[in-house]
């Protein structure tokens, strides 16, 4: 009997326990929770007949809708506005925004300018940098925050930081600049030389540029003068030192831009003519002094090369993440002259100056200067001659004869056409 009774309970047990498997079953299938309550299905979507449809435009990603790209040069004039017109263009073309900005050659403005860039969440930095020192800061700062950084013109000595740098040679064409200064001054010239001896870009440029002189022994550097930490007032009282000391002198050598200015400075005031070299034109106020004429010759950026390799750089890193280049790509020094400038100018400017002017007033040519070329030259600080070394010289007429205009033209136009080939 007991045995019967325990079956049955089992067997009771058994059917409980499969009812309940059922109802859950149930539940799942008819979308009820735990509860019991049934899950209320979403009604369908009905679109009136009469509805508007609408196509709806996806929201462009970020590399879709533009990137940023900080544009920081030294200035907006000479070559780095050359610069600025074609980046700006370019990167335009493909839907890039360029932010421009300019430092002044100041490294603090520089450092200052690179902070802004990275609040301002650029996407990539290209920056003709003023020095090599505290550019190398900047770029390892643009690193740890993962932004690129493309450097034009001088670079640093840093590698591994930038993605690129687009540094200019110059001492590949010191050799050529040698030839156009020896023509400009008939193969016969006593030159002062000045240079920053702390400045190891300087002093080497100033090496090179004695070493080659050889090949000119009749072009002798009279005084060499080391302007270490002379401000702009004791470079202009060395200048004028040297005049006084030194009358027969022909030129002045120039090392970098502030020797340079010094000099024309100088030069201005005394109201008299020499021949001005500067061995380093990357600022743009040198490339300004050359167009003015107070600089004969120059060694400068090879703006329009650098600027388009930049921006072939930018657009490259933006689709593959790198340059695709090594890191340093050097581009050789251009040499250009007062007259390569002019001619540049008067090309680029609509019209001549000789249909304004009746033909019968143009000036006959004649071997004889006119007196209007002479008040010229007058008013120019040409007229005075450097005197002679020795009786029978005519070095002093030369240099006179180098700053009339009509001489200027027959006298550097071989000069200006090599110049023109090494662009």
């Amino acid at each position: 009997m007991k045995k019967k009774i325990y079956a049955l309970a089992v067997i009771f047990l058994l059917l409980l326990l499969t009812a309940g498997c059922t109802d859950n079953v149930h539940l799942a299938e008819n979308g009820s929770g735990p509860s019991g309550e049934s899950k209320k299905p979403e009604p369908p979507i009905s679109i009136p007949p009469d509805a508007e449809l609408i196509e709806v435009t996806p929201t462009p990603q970020a590399e879709d809708a533009g990137r940023l790209v900080y544009l920081i040069l030294p200035t907006e004039t000479g070559l780095s506005l050359r610069e600025k017109e074609i980046i700006t263009e370019t990167l335009g073309a493909s839907n890039i925004n360029v932010e421009v900005r300019t430092h002044g050659y100041e490294t603090e403005t520089q450092s200052q300018l690179f902070l802004e860039a990275f609040e301002a969440g650029a996407d990539l930095i290209l920056c003709d940098n003023a020095d090599q020192e505290m550019t190398a800061r900047d770029v390892a700062a643009a690193y740890e925050v993962e932004i690129p950084v493309i450097l034009m013109n001088r670079g640093t000595m840093s590698i591994g930081s930038a993605a690129g740098q687009l540094v200019t040679d110059r001492f590949s064409c010191m050799g050529k600049l040698i030839e156009v200064f020896a023509k400009r001054e008939e193969g016969f010239s006593r030159y002062a030389l000045l240079c920053d001896r702390s400045n190891m870009e300087d002093s080497d440029s100033a090496d090179s540029f004695r070493d080659m002189m050889f090949t000119y022994p009749d072009m002798v550097c009279q005084v060499e003068e080391d302007v270490s930490g002379q401000d702009e007032e004791q470079l202009k009282e060395t200048v004028r030192q040297i005049l006084a000391a030194n009358p027969y002198i022909h030129a002045f050598v120039c090392a970098n831009a502030d020797e340079t200015q010094a000099v024309c400075d100088v030069l201005a005031e005394e109201q008299i003519s020499r021949t001005v070299i500067c061995l380093n034109g990357n600022e743009d106020r040198v490339y300004e002094l050359c167009r003015s004429g107070s600089v004969f010759a120059t060694i400068v950026k090879p703006a329009d090369a650098i600027a388009e390799k930049a921006c072939e750089e930018v657009l490259h890193y933006f689709e593959h993440g790198s340059t695709g280049e090594n890191e340093f790509r050097y581009f050789a020094g251009v040499i250009v002259t007062m007259d390569d400038i002019a001619a540049e100018d008067q090309a680029g400017t609509e019209g001549t100056e000789e249909p304004e002017i009746p033909e019968e007033s143009q000036p006959e040519p004649s071997g004889t200067p006119e007196p209007e070329s002479a008040a010229e030259s007058t008013e120019s600080g040409g007229t005075e001659s450097i005197p002679s070394e020795a009786p029978g010289e005519s070095k002093g007429e030369m240099a006179d004869f180098d700053v009339s205009p009509e001489t200027t033209a027959s006298s550097v136009t071989e000069a200006g056409a090599e110049s023109t080939e090494s662009h």
